[in-house]
């Protein structure tokens, strides 16, 4: 078994504003594991591409998507291969983890 601190720096991933566990760490391209901080009204695209699928699990806070879902901690929703939502922190920001795999 390999564990791994997910928060630090060699994780981090600019790009998408996020640390990312999976093929670099594990050696497999099938699945991987992000977490996210938002401050408070900072908005975010996620965006799964049309190889990727991803369940987004809020740890911390609260969200909006930008189809009018209000997603509390705790609370999670899926993002199909090819979806696109935007995320917008609530008052108190949030702080998110997202499961992804690769399906194809």
């Amino acid at each position: 078994m390999k564990t791994c601190r997910i928060k630090d720096d060699e994780h981090y991933q600019e790009g998408f504003s996020e640390w990312v566990l999976g093929p670099h760490e594990f050696g497999n391209q099938v699945g991987y594991m992000a977490m996210g901080e938002m401050g408070p009204g900072e908005s975010r695209l996620m965006d799964t591409g049309k190889t990727h699928e991803e369940i987004i699990l809020v740890m911390k806070g609260s969200l909006d998507t930008d189809d009018g879902k209000a997603v509390k901690k705790g609370q999670a929703f899926y993002l199909p291969a090819g979806g696109r939502v935007t995320i917008t922190a609530g008052s108190r920001g949030c702080a998110y983890v997202t499961a992804g795999a690769h399906v194809s």
